[in-house]
């Protein structure tokens, strides 16, 4: 299944998306996998984890898909009895529950989780049916884009509470949709984005559309002085690059959005 099938099995309408490659940012990943189950993002699962999907959804809740090295056969393990999980069956489905939300790996390599345990049939049901739908805002293209460096990926439908979150929070800002992209910044850390639980820092770029174009000018002058780069406006749109933030600052942003609780 590509990157953007996966995602898809998060649901549609969405305030948020998140795509998350575990390998090369190791630390950010453990934290979302933490909220899923804490057995997963013990340094031996992690090495069978290839990237983190992630949706929030209405009320704050969570879906989230796991691409990665695993089967079925270590869903007993990884939700067990002794962490609060009870083993559920129905139609031919299984999966399990906690008081944190459902889980199932219901095929070889993908495992899914709702906050919300009524949301967890509608993706084993989705992995079955395929459904398809557009993202928008240019996140489909780089979705299908050859994967490399080990970008993240952020989609958000309702972008104002993360842009006060690097603006400032008494701000207002027309802000309808923003997709952002976060590439790890190479320093003493390792390639494998081993850096002993220490989130490093990351540089980002963002499309950011506006509701109101008047707002553009001023928003830019904002984001050139938070450190922005190559910032460009288009109409509705303003555009940057290259603005460095550390790691605990985008993580702090992804617990806002309700990626983890």
């Amino acid at each position: 299944m590509s990157r953007g099938n996966l995602l898809m099995l998060a649901g549609e309408g969405a305030s948020a998306y998140a795509v998350v490659p575990v390998r090369e940012n190791r630390a950010l990943a453990e934290r979302l996998l933490f909220a899923v189950s804490p057995e997963l993002a013990k340094p031996s699962s992690l090495d069978r984890v290839d990237c983190v999907y992630a949706a929030s959804v209405s009320g704050g809740g969570i879906r989230a898909v796991v691409s990665g090295a695993f089967g079925p056969s270590i869903a007993a393990f990884a939700f067990s009895t002794s962490q609060g999980w009870a083993k559920r069956e129905s139609d031919g489905f299984i999966w399990y529950e906690s008081g944190s939300g459902a889980a199932a790996i219901p095929v070889r390599g993908v495992l899914l989780f709702s906050s919300d345990p009524a949301g967890i049939r509608p993706m084993m049901e989705s992995l079955k049916a395929r459904p398809t739908f557009a993202f928008g805002s240019g996140f489909d293209s780089w979705l299908e884009a050859p994967v490399s460096g080990g970008d993240i990926g952020i989609l958000m439908n309702e972008p104002e509470p993360a842009l006060r979150s690097f603006l400032g929070p008494e701000i207002t800002i027309p802000a309808t949709r923003m997709a952002l992209y976060a590439s790890r910044i190479i320093a003493d850390s390792s390639a494998d984005g081993r850096t002993d639980g220490i989130i490093p820092a990351y540089a980002l770029s963002a499309r950011l559309e506006l509701s109101d174009k008047r707002a553009s000018r001023g928003i830019a002058a904002m984001l050139r002085i938070a450190g922005a780069r190559d910032v460009s406006i288009e109409a509705e749109t303003v555009s940057f690059s290259d603005m460095g933030v550390t790691g605990e600052r985008l993580a702090a942003m992804a617990d806002y959005l309700y990626f983890r609780q």
